[in-house]
């Protein structure tokens, strides 16, 4: 089954010296249900670059896959009790990043009196060259685009 979704990324980083960063984007995305995975496709357009990039989201309990094409390249694996490497290619240059996550929940709903399609929340590390960039939490929510104006208060 594929439809539209209202998703919404939270992101929320903790740097070595304390600094809170707080990030939201809200978008629409296509999302499919396959072999027990979440699929969510959507374009972005990173800061810093004059092109989309086309981002997948794979995920289902206890993991989630970030995939980037475009101005930015990437593929983050986010693996409960794991730590990943990757490889963040932006037009100022390339990183290499561990990632190391701790906790990962997904909620799926399926009361149709809740327009809510799912959230799923991770908390993980990332590492460059062994060191501690940050602590990060990251939640996605995806709501039902046509669940979407019940829910949204008009301004």
């Amino acid at each position: 089954m594929k439809r539209e979704v209202q998703l919404t990324l939270t992101g929320r980083s903790l740097d070595a010296s304390g600094q809170e960063t707080v990030t939201k984007q809200t978008i629409m995305a296509r999302y499919a249900f396959r072999d027990g995975h979440h699929f969510f496709l959507y374009e972005e357009q990173p800061e810093g670059t004059t092109s989309n990039t086309r981002c997948l989201i794979r995920l289902r309990n206890g993991y989630m896959e970030l995939s980037k094409k475009g101005g930015v390249n990437t593929r983050m694996v986010f693996e409960t009790g794991r730590e990943h490497r990757t490889e963040y290619a932006t037009p100022y240059g390339n990183l290499w990043l561990g990632i190391r996550t701790y906790k990962a929940a997904l909620t799926d709903s399926q009361d149709e009196t809740d327009p809510a399609l799912l959230q799923y929340a991770i908390q993980y590390d990332l590492t460059s060259e062994g060191l501690t960039i940050g602590e990060y939490t990251m939640t996605v929510q995806a709501v039902s685009a046509t669940d979407f104006p019940k829910i949204c208060n008009p301004i």
